[in-house]
């Protein structure tokens, strides 16, 4: 598989895990688990989202 593809499947994978958190959460009672869920999936796809504008500048190989 090639390297330039795999942040676009992170990216994917971590939309979908928030959309999942969305859908299924009891809003009347939010656990601290959804917390961590939405926060680190958000934070892994701005990091996949500066990993992309990072390599297409030609600062990663």
């Amino acid at each position: 598989m090639s390297k330039k593809i795999i942040p676009f499947i992170v990216i994917f994978f971590c939309l979908l895990l928030i959309l999942m958190h969305l859908l299924t959460a009891n809003y009347n009672d939010l656990s601290i688990g959804f917390y961590v869920g939405i926060i680190s999936a958000a934070a892994v796809t701005v990091a996949m989202i500066f990993n992309i504008r990072a390599r297409n500048r030609g600062e990663i190989e």
